[in-house]
């Protein structure tokens, strides 16, 4: 069991910025840097910070609003965070003005077809790109075909998943189905 950001920045004697992961965060390589806190005396408060991957803005949170507006950090009061020693706590300003114009560029379905470069805009994987998707849990598009009555595939995308794994003929022709 992992300690709040509170009791983190407690244990460190009270300074800014540290640095903090999810224990249950699958890549091991994002983190965030916390760089204000404002405590609300009973062992929790608000936590602000930007996430990295690997050092580097990244765009983890990007679809959460109260993060993009205030940079407010999701679910800080859980215990389920830890701390990380010996990670760059500055990020550079250039990567993230650019970073978050990319993300704000969001390509979303046309008709609800997705293309390859299109984000998904629903479930577990929402704001991924289908071209990370297939790479990441190809499984899950096929889900989606077979559950998500909007959700479709392009000619080009279904081509992509069909070389990532093995993909029922069944499958495709409920795709190319839809929207008809």
């Amino acid at each position: 069991m992992g300690l709040n950001i509170f009791n983190i920045w407690e244990s460190i004697g009270k300074k800014t910025p540290f640095a903090v992961k999810r224990t249950n965060w699958s890549n091991k390589n994002i983190y965030v840097i916390v760089d204000k806190i404002e405590p609300d005396g009973n062992g929790y408060g608000k936590a602000y910070g930007t996430p990295t991957e690997n050092g580097e803005f990244c765009s983890y949170w990007q679809t959460d609003k109260k993060w993009k507006e205030s940079r407010l950090i999701p679910n800080s009061g859980v215990y389920s965070w830890e701390y990380i020693k010996d990670v760059p706590l500055e990020i550079n300003r250039e990567n993230v003005i650019k970073k978050t114009v990319e993300a704000n560029k969001i390509k979303k379905p046309v008709s609800g077809v997705y293309d390859i470069d299109t984000n998904i805009d629903f479930g577990k994987y929402r704001g991924l790109e289908i071209s990370i998707l297939i790479n990441l849990n190809p499984n899950y598009l096929i889900w989606a075909i077979k559950n998500v009555s909007k959700f479709k595939l392009s000619y080009n995308a279904i081509n992509v998943l069909c070389k990532k794994i093995e993909v029922k003929d069944e499958v495709v022709q409920i795709n190319n189905k839809k929207g008809e």
